[in-house]
């Protein structure tokens, strides 16, 4: 029965039972071409014993805590290798079974029990994030739930289902990031949200705060140039750091801190395209000869994934630059504020850097993903991910969602008046202090700019989306006309890929796009007029996004697939086009 589950040969379980029999006293379990601890784990029955822990384990994980989640997704990686064990892969399980183990602080009891318990539950949660967060490995663990028999689940713990479309599917994700363009986009972006706006959002917070003092504010409650200082200093040390993370990510196309910016199940635990994941290795711990082709098929069809790597390494580098820069940030202030100076100062920056509380921690962690926007996605972008792992075929239509959501949220939300009453914006304006000053610049600053694009806008120098009417929207192109660009000299050049500004910029010129629209007596005194023009530029603006926009083109399809499914599948197809191309 273990020999059909997990599609080992039965003399290979026969060497195991003879193995286990022959023991003697103060020895291991020992057969050729199996590992010792996968050898010695399947002593009574041990495949379905695991199995039988893993089902009970999946009942608690899919509504559980944090520490339920990790034993979970630990216990699922244990059976999947135990499998791999069975045909001889020891390197595999040493590796995997390394790698897997949860390096959690203890919680000791007493004066620091509440610090070690926050440490812990920041372990665990870098550990889930790693295969994705907890609420895909919930996902996961309901999905292993649904399925039957123990063949099914065997299989899945392996994670060899859906595994021919995981990797057409990443082979196509691959098409869709390999043009130049898109990767200096995402490098310029990133130089602005982590390097730009965060130095000239604190500057205005600055002057807010002297404003603030000068009216008989407290100082230690607003923001001041010692907190600026800091941060540039903070930057400027991470920056060794930084380079050198972004080449492992580089080599091992994996995210050094957080989520990746590529949306992958949080199953997957390998490239889907590779040897890894299509084979397991024999008794000898060699994969079969068709292997190679495999791999080889896969690294030519991908480039040598080289979108991915760059993608990643850019991404790490500037996550790096965020997350130790705001460490280095805290220590100085820490530092300051207990008078430290000179070399006493130093010492102290280097000590707290080597330990960080665990506030601390939680302000990198989000520092870093908030400047990326790859930080954890709010109900409203869960419901939308949802959607899109659930229908069938909708991955193919938007197949990246986290990262272009938390960039739209960071513009129309936290960089607007929105930002008063929703938002990061919001949180610093309740916490009050030096926060509050620089989240009031936040707005003022993006509200000045979107506000001097919406004048160019009026003056024709500047474009949002245009007419809603397709034939007037063409009729403006013929005429040299683009949406959401600029004019400069007579060539119109795009701002449209500059996220997240590119938002910011697009949702003031659509209001001018909008307000043009409006009947000639329409009442600018009327609250709910000028309220329309905003929420319909609101709406416009978002909607003309490449992952909402797909949402609404694949409803039309299904809604009218004679009139819309053409035009739909057509525009697929242009996108397995490699984008360099």
């Amino acid at each position: 029965q273990m020999a059909d589950i997990i599609g080992a040969s039965e003399s290979t379980v026969r060497k195991v039972a003879a193995a286990m029999l022959e023991r003697r006293a103060g020895e291991g379990i020992s057969v050729k071409g199996l590992g010792m601890a996968e050898t010695m784990l399947a002593a009574r029955d041990l495949m379905v014993h695991e199995m039988r822990k893993l089902d009970g384990l999946a009942e608690q994980a899919a509504e559980g805590t944090l520490e339920q989640l990790a034993q979970f997704k630990y216990q699922m990686e244990l059976v999947a290798n135990l499998q791999r064990g069975y045909k001889g892969a020891q390197t595999e399980i040493a590796r995997t079974l390394s790698a897997m183990r949860i390096q959690a602080r203890d919680v000791d009891l007493g004066a620091d029990a509440a610090e070690a318990k926050a440490l812990r539950d920041r372990d665990l949660t870098t550990f889930l994030d790693d295969f994705g967060g907890a609420d895909q490995i919930r996902e996961v663990a309901r999905r292993y739930q649904q399925l039957d028999s123990v063949h099914q689940r065997a299989a899945f713990a392996r994670g060899l289902k859906g595994k021919i479309g995981n990797a057409v599917y990443e082979v196509w994700q691959h098409l869709l990031l390999t043009n130049p363009i898109t990767q200096t986009k995402n490098i310029v972006g990133s130089f602005l949200t982590t390097m730009v706006m965060p130095n000239v959002e604190l500057a205005g917070g600055v002057a807010i705060g002297k404003m603030r003092r000068m009216a008989g504010a407290a100082a230690d409650e607003t923001a001041d140039m010692m907190e600026l200082q800091a941060q540039l200093f903070g930057q400027w040390m991470s920056l060794n750091e930084a380079t050198a993370s972004a080449w492992i990510a580089f080599k091992e196309i994996k995210p050094q801190i957080g989520i990746s910016r590529l949306d992958k199940k949080g199953d997957q635990r390998v490239q889907a395209f590779s040897k890894e994941a299509f084979f397991l290795k024999n008794e000898n711990g060699e994969y079969p000869p068709a292997a190679k082709y495999v791999e080889y098929l896969g690294q030519v069809l991908t480039l040598g994934r080289i979108a991915f790597r760059s993608l990643e390494a850019g991404d790490t580098f500037f996550k790096v630059v965020a997350t130790r820069g705001e460490l280095y940030k805290q220590a100085m202030l820490s530092g300051v504020a207990r008078g430290k100076q000179g070399d006493d100062l130093a010492e102290f920056i280097a000590e707290y850097v080597a330990d960080p509380p665990s506030v601390t921690l939680d302000k990198m962690e989000a520092t870093a993903g908030y400047a990326t926007m790859t930080q954890k996605m709010d109900e409203t972008g869960k419901a939308l991910n949802t959607i899109r792992s659930k229908v069938p075929g909708m991955r193919w239509a938007v197949p990246f969602i986290s990262t272009p959501y938390n960039s739209a949220k960071y513009s129309i939300v936290d960089r607007t008046a929105a930002g008063l009453l929703w938002g990061s914006t919001k949180a610093m304006i309740d916490a009050g202090g030096r926060q509050r000053d620089e989240a009031y610049a936040r707005i003022a600053i993006n509200s000045t700019v979107g506000l001097g694009i919406g004048g160019l806008t009026y003056a024709g120098l500047c474009s949002g989306g245009g007419p809603q009417d397709d034939n007037m929207k063409q009729a403006l192109r013929q005429k040299g006309w683009e949406p959401y660009s600029c004019k400069i000299g007579d060539k119109w050049y795009s701002y449209g890929g500059i996220e997240p500004f590119a938002t910011i910029m697009g949702l003031y010129a659509d209001m001018v796009d909008i307000g043009r629209s409006m009947p000639e007596d329409w009442d600018v005194d009327k609250y709910k007029n000028l309220a329309g023009v905003v929420l319909g530029a609101t709406l416009y603006n978002t909607s003309n996004k490449t992952f909402l926009e797909n949402f609404a083109q694949l409803g039309k399809a299904v809604n009218e697939p004679s009139r819309y499914g053409p035009g739909f599948i057509e525009n697929l197809a242009k996108s397995a086009i490699p984008r360099v191309v």
